[in-house]
């Protein structure tokens, strides 16, 4: 699965997962299964989130798209 990850940007939004169908059903589980994440987020993907959300609104303040 890990493997299989992509990222889509559209616009302002970005998406992050995979085609896989059974992808789900290990991120979160089922009534039979337990959730086994492969998706996350740690302290550092959270700092470049803020650091690149930060650059973006600095170039709008500034004038630039």
């Amino acid at each position: 699965l890990v493997r299989s990850i992509t990222s889509q940007v559209e616009g302002k939004k970005v998406s992050v997962g995979t085609p896989i169908p059974y992808s789900p059903y290990h991120q979160f589980g089922t009534s039979r299964i337990y959730a086994r994440p492969y998706l996350g987020l740690d302290e550092r993907d959270k700092e470049v989130i803020r650091r690149t959300i930060g650059e973006y609104i600095a170039t709008i303040v500034r004038g630039g798209r």
